[in-house]
């Protein structure tokens, strides 16, 4: 004998099904997810929640199951109540149907780590989900056929698999294709890295013949590194004989440069090399053409004034 009984798990199955296809918080919190950061953030953020989902699924089977062997009386008006409950949830989301909408964080991008913690803490500290939770299970728990726990768990599985099935697909189905508003997740081309094979020679040049400022000229560790402010504004040009190769490197900053990197594997690019420079973190990476870009989060804003001003040669 099943644990649930055929009519039953299919009669739940159905209900599960519409309810998780009925746009509500955790769909738009997947969909936002989405939007900000790519299609594995939207698929992660329901992975969030579908975790945050299991801890009250697992509570609440634990708690009613031992209710019931304590006093099946006050189960079967508790399950009375959660009916009422189910019902009362049903006529708010018809008179408010189509009122919710996505909305945009100020940051702007998060990233996916984020988006999987984000989904469990507010599913997990969500009163309503414990209450809905301890509401529709007790429904199709059927104590005549024992294994009252057992019913529990067996239901509370199937509503985490719809869960992460449709609001996981949800999270896939964003793509860059299907945001062609969405802003490439550059900021301010701040740095210009110039390969050079003689820092003091072309530090003379782009100084005595182009009229540039000299910000800093650094010797150290073996390493020959000179700042030079050709314009008004940024970038500014660094002379580097570390830096191998011809072509140079732009640096542009970032606000977030975890998200910023999940914006960019969302389009298809390929995480390269993480490393430190003295302003903050940094990734830098060549394109298929062999273009060398790098982007770097400001997390150290009094480096700049370190520097200015020295001159080693």
């Amino acid at each position: 004998m099943w644990v649930v009984s055929g009519q039953v798990l299919v009669a739940y199955l159905a209900l599960v099904t519409v309810l998780m296809l009925t746009p509500g918080p955790d769909m738009l919190f997947v969909l936002a997810s989405g939007i900000r950061s790519g299609s594995r953030a939207g698929f992660v953020a329901a992975v969030g929640v579908a975790v945050g989902e299991t801890i009250h699924l697992l509570a609440a089977a634990a708690g009613l199951a031992a209710l019931f062997r304590a006093a099946p009386v006050l189960y079967e008006l508790l399950r009375f109540a959660g009916a009422a409950y189910l019902l009362w949830l049903g006529v708010r989301s018809l008179r408010t149907r189509g009122g919710q909408q996505v909305v945009e964080g100020r940051g702007g991008a998060q990233s996916t780590r984020r988006a999987f913690w984000r989904g469990l803490v507010t599913n997990v500290l969500n009163p309503k989900m414990a209450l809905f939770t301890v509401a529709l299970l007790p429904q199709f728990v059927d104590p005549s056929r024992g294994q009252v726990p057992a019913q529990f768990l067996v239901l509370g599985a199937c509503f985490v698999a719809i869960e992460i099935l449709v609001d996981g697909t949800v999270g896939l189905a964003i793509s860059p294709a299907s945001r062609p508003d969405q802003p490439a997740p550059f900021g301010r081309l701040d740095f210009l890295y110039v390969p050079s094979r003689d820092v003091a020679a072309d530090l003379e040049y782009f100084t005595q013949v182009l009229g540039g400022r000299v910000v800093f000229a650094v010797a150290a560790m073996g390493t020959r590194v000179a700042a030079v402010q050709l314009g008004e504004g940024p970038p500014l040009v660094l002379l580097a004989d570390h830096v191998e190769g011809e072509r140079p490197i732009l640096v542009y900053r970032v606000a977030d440069l975890d998200a910023a990197l999940a914006e960019l594997e969302a389009r298809g690019w390929q995480r390269q090399q993480t490393l430190e420079i003295p302003h903050g973190p940094c990734c830098s990476f060549r394109t298929p053409g062999g273009h060398r870009i790098a982007l770097y989060q400001l997390t150290r804003p009094e480096a700049a004034g370190h520097f200015d001003g020295r001159r080693d040669f």
